[in-house]
């Protein structure tokens, strides 16, 4: 957790209008790795304050704060203000549940949701490879992978959140679902953000492939390598996420427990590939 004085001079930075003695119930949310989030409440609105931590790779917050003025009302949390040069975001509260919280969802509902975003999102140039932003490096007690595999064919490339996990996804009071922080944002194969999905909700590894097929209209067997490959792709991106996390000092448990975690997915996938 920051210090107070860190939360007013970033406050201040925001919203210089604002008068300190009418913020109020200042709460630390706990879910961020690499962000430091805090609720809080000005007048009779609560808000939703980012203050950035490890600085990250691929991270634009030029790009960032033009992206939410592109983005379609009702898809993301509202942005009240975004310093460009230290990456502090205000946004307001949503009322409502995460879906990671929720104790169960259809997979229609996903599928339902995931269309909706990738129809809705406007249009990037800006491509997510996952080889060139987060390259793996050797991590004690961490068995390192085979290389990245290549993307197989650019036509299968859209506008993607990319780091789509059941943290970053809220149904709001009125079942709407909200899509929550855009620091990935980039053309990517739509698969990956199904797959973000999946596994953060974790899903049977035998539902996927049918999942995948329903969404894209298209045979399982046209598929099967294509999945095989962007789960591949997923895990090597959490992998190196992490590592580079460690790198630059964000050592936490759960930071740490990542790096195991997709160790071993990689390597059950390439003793099921092999």
């Amino acid at each position: 957790m920051l210090q107070p004085f860190v939360l007013r001079e970033c406050l201040a930075q925001l919203c210089p209008q604002w008068a300190w003695s009418e913020i109020h119930n200042i709460t630390f949310l706990s879910g961020g790795y690499s962000n430091h989030n805090y609720r809080l409440r000005y007048r009779d609105t609560d808000f939703v304050l980012r203050v950035p931590g490890v600085r990250q790779p691929f991270v634009d917050r030029v790009h960032e704060a033009r992206w939410y003025e592109r983005l379609p009302v009702g898809l993301s949390a509202r942005l009240v203000a975004l310093d460009q040069a230290s990456g502090a975001m205000l946004t307001e509260w949503i009322d409502g549940q995460l879906l990671a919280d929720l104790p169960s969802v259809e997979d229609q509902a996903l599928l339902e949701f995931l269309e909706r975003l990738h129809t809705a999102l406007p249009h990037t140039s800006r491509e997510y490879r996952v080889e060139d932003i987060f390259p793996l490096q050797p991590t004690a007690g961490a068995d390192m992978p085979a290389e990245l595999p290549s993307q197989l064919n650019l036509n299968n490339l859209t506008t993607c959140h990319n780091d789509l996990n059941p943290w970053n996804v809220m149904i709001d009071k009125h079942d709407n679902w909200v899509t929550l922080d855009w620091e990935f944002v980039g053309r990517n194969d739509p698969l990956f953000d199904l797959i973000c999905l999946h596994q953060g909700l974790a899903r049977s590894d035998l539902s996927l492939l049918p999942l995948c097929a329903t969404y894209l209209k298209a045979p399982e067997d046209d598929l099967d390598l294509r999945v095989q490959m962007s789960l591949q792709t997923f895990w090597m991106r959490e992998l190196g996420w992490a590592q580079y996390q460690i790198s630059h000092g964000n050592e936490r448990r759960e930071v740490v427990d990542q790096v195991h975690q997709a160790s071993r997915e990689l390597q059950r996938l390439a003793a099921n590939t092999g």
